[in-house]
């Protein structure tokens, strides 16, 4: 018989002629009490919704699963595991067991172990590449180290050939001693002295490097010049390349309005022919391009179209801008040269012209001859008026340019040279981008 909490005991009385009993049954609770055996809540059910008390439950993930039963909670309104989980291995998560060591409820994962990231063994000509992978519960390296030379370590050749860590150190067996090379000195334009950024040299002008190299064990060499290093848009190259002499020609100044300048650097290097090392030995030539010019302005673009450099001089204004011919105010690529400039009313002088020396129609970045080289006016000298004010702009003479840039520098106060850069993404239409004004005061400049 159920034992109900409500239930009360009472006596059998006689009320009226009829025995009835006193008892008065008590008010149920809304729950039931898990484990007691009583029916709490008086619905003739004992223990109902806790039913699956004493059947097994887990404590835990991994290897810090438990197992235990279904148990009542100390309060008796709800069940819980009688099982505590386990301790994580203290070394986390083990590589290959199938475990998952660290109870995360992941086997042998990837992000901790660093499964499948690039590794490397060995040190010099032994080192090798692979990535890292399970081996024997722990994380190795799938590659395999190299071989050393089984010479042992071979003197000036650059390489650890022992594998030891340590390049060229002694004792080592001599098998072969490396060129000697000696490079020029760079220009020194304008009585520049060498710094930090080497020499100066003038743009638009050429320039014959001469190496000397020389072996020690008489053997043949081989010569390659190549540039290194440039300023941006920069697409020249030394000719020759493989001899000792070579010739370079700085378009592109060197100098930027904001930020360090950036230097050319030429490298010379010889190359033994004869043994089987080819030991080879390199030096560096490194100077500045600046202008020799008191007005340099340079244009670059980044395809091949047809983009127009254009001077306005102070004769001129800005409707004095012409696509094509002028009336001798605008230096353009029709009636202005590198030789004798454009003639204009007010210069008493060739150096007083402006001069176009270089008409680059493709642009840079392309495969024709003059990529590389600058759309470039300069005026040597302009005339010593106050206020003369020289107008630069660019015309889109066929198809759209791209990624256009101007260059502009002159000489300023004190006889120290203003840079200023502007740029442009876009200039089509046979439209202009007249970007800034010159203005010459008597011996010095300043850019409007």
């Amino acid at each position: 018989m159920s034992k109900r909490a409500c239930r009360a005991t009472g006596i059998y009385e006689s009320i009226s002629g009829a025995v009835i009993c006193n008892a008065q049954p008590l008010e149920p609770v809304s729950y039931e009490v898990c484990g007691d055996s009583i029916d709490n809540n008086c619905n003739s059910s004992i223990d109902e919704g806790f039913e699956n008390v004493g059947t097994s439950c887990y404590s835990g993930v991994g290897i810090c699963e438990r197992v235990g039963l279904v148990v009542c909670s100390q309060n008796g309104r709800s069940v819980e595991c009688s099982a505590v989980a386990g301790n994580s291995d203290p070394r986390g998560e083990i590589c290959g067991d199938n475990l998952d060591n660290d109870c995360d409820g992941f086997i042998d994962n990837d992000v901790e172990l660093n499964l499948g990231v690039a590794c490397n063994v060995g040190q010099g000509i032994c080192r090798r590449t692979g990535q890292n992978i399970c081996s024997s519960n722990n994380v190795t390296c799938s590659a395999s180290i190299g071989s050393s030379d089984p010479r042992g370590e071979i003197c000036a050749n650059g390489l650890d050939d022992d594998c030891d860590g340590l390049v060229d150190e002694n004792p080592c067996l001599s098998l072969n001693q490396a060129p000697i090379v000696q490079c020029p000195t760079p220009p020194t334009e304008r009585n520049s002295t060498i710094d930090q950024y080497g020499g100066r040299a003038f743009t638009l002008k050429n320039y014959t490097f001469t190496a000397n190299a020389s072996d020690p064990n008489r053997d043949a060499l081989t010569y390659r010049w190549e540039l290194i290093d440039a300023p941006d848009g920069n697409n020249q190259n030394p000719s020759p390349t493989t001899s000792l002499s070579t010739v370079f020609q700085p378009f592109l100044i060197s100098a930027r309005q904001v930020g360090e300048p950036q230097s050319y650097k030429l490298r010379f290097t010889a190359t033994e022919t004869n043994t089987s090392e080819h030991a080879s030995a390199s030096c560096e030539v490194k100077f500045l391009a600046i202008s020799e010019d008191y007005i340099h302005v340079e244009l670059v673009w980044g395809n091949a179209t047809d983009m127009d450099l254009h001077m306005v001089v102070p004769t001129g204004n800005d409707s004095s801008f012409s696509r094509s011919g002028g009336d001798g105010a605008d230096c353009n690529y029709s009636n202005c040269d590198s030789g004798t400039g454009m003639p204009w009313s007010g210069a008493t002088t060739v150096n007083q012209r402006p001069h176009l020396d270089i008409d680059n129609i493709p642009g840079f970045g392309c495969s024709e001859s003059n990529c590389g080289k600058p759309e470039n006016i300069n005026v040597p000298e302009p005339r010593p008026n106050t206020g003369d004010i020289y107008r630069v702009g660019i015309h889109a003479f066929s198809g759209t340019g791209s990624s256009l840039k101007i260059k502009i520098n002159c000489l300023g106060q004190g006889q120290v040279d203003v840079i200023r850069e502007y740029e442009t993404t876009e200039l089509g239409g046979q439209g202009w981008w007249k970007p800034a004004n010159i203005r010459w005061n008597t011996n010095y400049c300043t850019i409007e």
